[in-house]
């Protein structure tokens, strides 16, 4: 749908996790990642045991039991790993990579 009215619609509602409505970007190329489902892992990481979630195999709690300081490439988060790539709601969530040119005034990095 090319309706600007709509994308402004979608931006307001679509869900980024634990930032609110908008859109979540990289900074980093699509190579810096290598594969798809590197980008997803990044996107997605959860944060640790989000109380919103009761789900306790969701990836927010794997990763309480696992190692949070660790990252994704470490053994004890495999499961957490696994959980993000399973999870139905990540589906296609890297399938196309797609240029922002962004004011620097309306760019946020939240690490």
């Amino acid at each position: 749908d090319r309706d600007p009215v709509a994308l402004m619609e979608f931006l307001d509602t679509a869900d980024c996790g634990d930032f609110g409505p908008g859109l979540l970007a990289n900074a980093s190329e699509p190579d810096a990642f290598g594969y798809k489902d590197d980008v997803l892992v990044n996107n997605h990481w959860p944060r640790v045991g989000d109380p919103k979630i009761s789900d306790l195999e969701h990836e927010t709690w794997l990763l309480a039991m696992g190692d949070s300081a660790a990252g994704p490439g470490d053994s004890y988060n495999l499961r957490v790993v696994d959980a993000i790539l399973d999870n139905p709601a990540h589906r296609n969530h890297a399938d196309f990579c797609i240029p922002l040119i962004v004011p620097r005034c309306f760019v946020v990095d939240i690490w």
